[in-house]
Order: structure tokens, then sequence, then C-alpha cells
């Protein structure tokens, strides 16, 4: 005998959730909205926080890039006067979203339970408590929701191979680059993920789509970039900051004889920069004592980046930023004089990196070490290796989202050493993302994978 067709009210009814998981999506919503009640009170407590960079941000000095001065502009335009606690209230409200939105995507696709979903969201709005994201006028207030935002369709498309999401994450992702260009390690992720959905499909042309896609998206930001900074400074270059950010590591481990690598003013440049940095202590090996230590457990020798980290400003700024100007543009506005400095600083910088690469790549190791220790390496190691072992026994999505989201922090943790010891306020999106995947693989390992794939 057939069965006749269910009508739709009935294909509905059977489509729907049962009443427990409603239950228990509801019991996650009002539990979910207490805790952001709870930052969000700990935001407002707070109130606005400045730092030093905070000022080059609010009036879209030529070294920033556009996002954040962007949106500064818009508020400023909109409130006037209450620039500042409107620019709070707007750039927590996007990171308590953008948090909500990973954690709810996140939680359906595990199949979280209440407690597992309310730890991710936890996790991820840590740092709205923990290190005041919210509260402060930096560009990390607006890098992180996007790059949560980035992450979620970063995840979904990677998961399930579909091009709009990945679409979507490419878009994202060029957006958080505008906004903080150490997301630039982003575009070797894309790499690695394009190279990871490839090889899963047959047929080059079901891949040209996503190559395209990505391809247009390395235009968004630069693109963009430049156009803010011909509108704001007259000028279409690109970020004058490259030379100043590796001339800190640069004159750190360079000898006087470095100035034979150069000639003319930029000779005359090196030589004072250097001879300034001697005189105060600030070069590695003409400090009062050793330049390095052994690491713990290891006995590999590294730079004492305790001292790095307190003379890199110093040399950054006080050395290479004003007598580079008094150089090359003397008397100049900071725009020009970030155009006029960028080109001798590179020079420098890249002529010291190919003189001394062994001693380069000691300092580069000893700001990877600086905050992710040997004991959390060892750790983001082990998760490491059983989420691969668990992708080889058959599929298990938590142990691929765990990888994936171990090669996002390890990118970054490596391009942020290239520039200066790792601080919280570069590392911290990232390190959340590893956290919030590692319970979410966790949870998965004690219980096992969801039984179905979730919706599209």
């Amino acid at each position: 005998m057939s069965v006749p067709d269910a009508s739709p009210e009935v294909a509905r009814r059977l489509a729907a959730p049962a009443p427990a998981a409603r239950r228990r999506g509801r019991l996650f919503a009002r539990r979910a909205g207490l805790l952001q009640a709870a930052v969000a009170a700990e935001i407002w407590r707070k109130g606005v926080l400045l730092r030093p960079d905070s000022r080059s941000y609010m009036w879209a000095a030529i070294h920033r890039t556009a996002a954040y001065p962007a949106l500064i502009e818009l508020v400023r335009r909109l409130v006037g006067p209450a620039l500042l606690p409107t620019l709070v209230a707007v750039q927590s409200a996007l990171g308590l979203a953008s948090a909500t939105v990973l954690a709810l995507h996140l939680r359906r696709r595990f199949a979280l339970g209440v407690p597992s979903a309310l730890t991710v969201l936890a996790v991820l709005l840590s740092p709205y408590w923990v290190l005041w994201v919210g509260n402060l006028v930096l560009a990390q207030a607006l890098a992180y929701p996007l790059f949560l935002l980035a992450l979620r369709f970063l995840i979904a498309g990677t998961l399930d191979g579909r091009d709009r999401d990945l679409a979507l994450y490419f878009v994202l992702a060029a957006f958080t680059l505008l906004a903080r260009p150490q997301f630039l390690f982003l575009h070797a992720v894309s790499l690695v993920v394009i190279v990871a959905v490839a090889s899963s499909r047959r047929g080059w042309r079901r891949n040209l789509p996503l190559v395209a896609l990505f391809a247009a998206s390395l235009l968004i930001a630069p693109l963009a970039d430049r156009t803010w900074r011909w509108w704001r400074h007259g000028t279409f270059a690109g970020l004058p900051y490259a030379g100043h950010q590796l001339i800190a590591g640069a004159l750190y481990v360079s000898d006087a004889e470095d100035a034979a690598l150069f000639s003319g003013p930029t000779r005359e440049l090196y030589e004072a920069m250097h001879g300034a940095a001697v005189s105060q202590r600030l070069v590695a090996r003409d400090d009062n004592r050793p330049p390095w230590r052994p690491l713990p457990g290891l006995g590999l020798p590294l730079y004492r980046i305790e001292h790095f980290r307190f003379v890199y400003n110093k040399l950054a700024w006080q050395e290479a930023f004003n007598l580079a100007s008094q150089k090359f543009c003397p008397g100049c506005p900071p725009a020009a004089a970030f155009l006029a400095i960028d080109p001798p600083l590179r020079e420098i910088a890249f002529g010291i990196l190919r003189a001394h690469p062994g001693r380069w790549l000691l300092l580069y190791l000893s700001n990877l070490l600086a905050t992710t220790g040997p004991t959390e390496w060892l750790l983001i190691g082990l998760l490491f290796a059983a989420a691969a072992a668990r992708v080889r026994r058959g599929p298990d999505p938590a142990a691929r989202a765990l990888l994936l989201a171990t090669v996002v922090h390890v990118a970054n943790l490596g391009l942020v050493a290239v520039v200066e010891p790792e601080l919280d306020r570069y590392t911290f999106p990232t390190a959340v993302a590893w956290l919030a995947l590692a319970v979410v693989f966790l949870r998965s390992v004690a219980v096992g994978p969801p039984s179905a794939p979730p919706e599209p």
C-alpha cells in the first residue's frame, strides 16, 4: 500500500525542532543574554580608555589603515561631541554581536549542549572583560569583531566546501586586514584553505570561481586603503610603515661596522641612529649585560626579550623616526615625514637582515617565545596532533575546525614576531578563537561528534 505524500503542514511539523531542543535553545538564549548583560555592564563601568596610539586613529594618521579611522570619522559626523562614548558603544555592540554569531554557529554545527555553548561564548567575550577591548580607542576594537565574523564563514566554507561561505570569508578577511594590517596572515590561511578545498573537488573548472573570488579579495584592502589615504592626505601611496616597523629589530642586532652596507644619506642616517642607540644602551650587544640567555629546558640562547620589549619604542620612534625625519624631511608634517622616511628605513632594515640572518632568526625566535612560551607551544602541538590523528581515522568536523584554528593562530604568532615581541593586544584574537575551538574539540572527544550534519 502506498503512503500518501505528507502535506506541507505535516512536513513543517516534522522539520520543526523537538520540544526538548527548543527548551535548550531558550535556556541558552536566556543565559547568553545574562552573560552579555554582565559584559556590557563591565564595559559601561570602565568607560572610554585612551592609549598613546589612540590619537593617531582619531586623527587618521597616514600610517594607519583606513577602517578604524573611517569608523571614527563616521561616528564623529553623526554625534559630534559625544564621539568617544558613542564609539565605545558601537564597537562594543559589534563585538558582542559577532561573538554571539560565532557561538551560535558553533553550537548549531557541533550540536553543543548549553554548558559547552556558554563556555564558548564566554571565551569569545573574554577580551571585553579581561583586556577591555571594547573600551579602548584602538583598531583592535573593530578588527576583533570582523575577525570573528570572518572565522564563522571560514569554518563553514572549509568544512562544507561552499563557495558562498568562502566568498563571504574573503570579503570579511579583507575588511579585517583594512582594520589592522597584522591580519595579512589571513591571505596565507586563505591559500591553505583553497588548496584543501580544491583537492577535494574533481575538475579544475569547479575551482575557478573560488580562485577568482580570492584574487578579487586581494584587491579590496589595498585599493580601499589607498583611496582613503588619497582622500585624507592627497596621496595614493601604500601604507608607509614597513620600514618603521622593521627598523627597531634591525638596529637591535646591528653593529657599527654595518654602516659599510650603505652609502650616501642612508649611511649617514644609519650611523646617526646606531650611534644614538649605542649611547643609550638600546642595542643588544652594547647593553651592559649579555645579549642573550638560555631558554629554560632547551638551552637555546635567546635574546633577552624583556630588554628588546623595553627599548622597542625608543628605537622605532625616538631614534628612527626623529632622526630619519630630520635627515630626509626636516620641518615636514608627520604625513610627509612618514612618506619620506619609509624607503631609507626599509633599505637599512633589509640590508641588516641580509647581513645578519642568524641574528634576525634568533631575535625572531625570541619574539615568538616571549608571550607564547614553551608550555603553551607544547599544548598547541599536543592538541594539533590529537586533532590530526582523529581526522586520519575518519571525518571529524570538530577536529578539522581545531586544525584550522591552529593554523590561523600560529600564522598570526609567526607574523607578529617578525616585528616585535608578542603582546596580548596583537595575539588575543587568534588565541581566543583557538581556545574556543579547543573547547569544541575536547567536548567532541568526550561525547563524540554530532550524529547528523548541520542544516545549511
